[in-house]
């Protein structure tokens, strides 16, 4: 509605402009100064009608041009102003959206966390029946979810909130990070009978600028999705290639893969795989967003390669710190 105001406005001043000049070469111009002045052929033709117009009518023409020149583009200034003002709402309602949401996600995972961990000291539990191993097994695996989904809503609103700055980025030895992710993943992988395999040396350094705490988020999502999408007994492999300018993360599963046509999208929020959505695999398709939105914020890639059927390798490529 506001585009097609928009459109009738500009026409009403173009034809008043129009008018208005037509009626000042009529009046001011010589037949010389008309023929060298005024090119446009449809323009000569509007000075041509003006001239032959009785003189009583003239001054009505002028008057009636200026009046719609000036009240259109008093318009159109009106008509900015509402835009202005409507797109202003706009984004004060994403604002606000946003700050719920990650209001919403910092209340939800301090208890959440709280469970998991309660749940984390269940599983130890020798003195458990198996059908109540079975049961904390499933309860604890839900809530991993809904604390990686929070995670996910609070990476998601961070940059609009100002929380992702590169001031905070620090130059880091990540290697421990990715050490604690694949410990964070080890309950998981123990429920699956999967063995996660770090090919990193023991005292390995990784010297990175980056926010340790938002890489640790990225390497848990990719080595919990590793997990969750392997077969049980299979094995989920954690590699590193150090590089002169940069450095590559890569983790590779045995799993149901990724097929080629949803290679890309599945890092653009809420996109799950048509293979991934008909396993039963419980999933929200956000946290692979949330992973490329990390990895952008450091200057970084991720990528996926895979063959449906024969498993998947995601890689991440950071740049060096030094």
């Amino acid at each position: 509605m506001v585009f097609l105001a928009g459109i009738i406005l500009v026409l009403i001043v173009a034809g008043a402009t129009y008018l208005y000049l037509a009626h000042a070469f009529a009046t001011i111009a010589t037949p010389t100064l008309l023929e060298t002045s005024v090119p446009v052929e449809s323009m000569r033709s509007a000075v041509t009608f003006v001239e032959t117009l009785p003189d009583w009518m003239r001054p009505s023409l002028f008057a009636l041009s200026t009046g719609l020149l000036i009240m259109s583009t008093f318009a159109c200034l009106i008509l900015l102003a509402v835009v202005y003002r409507e797109k202003y709402r706009e984004d004060e309602f994403i604002a606000m959206k946003s700050d719920f949401v990650a209001a919403s996600a910092h209340e939800l995972r301090s208890p959440l966390t709280s469970i998991r961990w309660t749940l984390s000291s269940l599983q130890r539990d020798a003195t458990l029946s198996p059908a109540a191993h079975a049961t904390v097994n499933q309860i604890y695996e839900r809530v991993r979810s809904l604390i990686d989904l929070t995670n996910t809503f609070l990476i998601a609103t961070s940059t609009e909130h100002g929380v992702m700055r590169p001031d905070d980025l620090r130059v880091v030895d990540i290697a421990p990070t990715l050490m604690k992710a694949i410990e964070h993943s080890a309950m998981l992988a123990h429920m699956k009978n999967i063995t996660i395999n770090p090919m990193i040396a023991p005292n390995q350094k990784i010297i990175v600028r980056a926010d340790a705490e938002r890489l640790r988020l990225v390497f848990e999502n990719l080595i919990s999705n590793a997990v969750k999408y392997s077969p049980q007994g299979s094995t989920v492999t954690v590699g590193y290639e150090d590089g002169v300018s940069s450095h590559l993360f890569t983790f590779r599963d045995q799993g149901i893969g990724v097929p080629k046509q949803f290679q890309k999208a599945i890092f653009t929020g809420f996109q799950r795989a048509a293979n991934a959505k008909k396993s039963g695999i419980h999933g929200s398709g956000f946290g692979l967003y949330m992973v490329k939105k990390i990895v952008d914020f450091h200057g970084g890639q991720v990528w996926c390669e895979s063959e449906q059927g024969k498993g998947s390798t995601f890689s991440v490529r950071i740049p060096a710190g030094v």
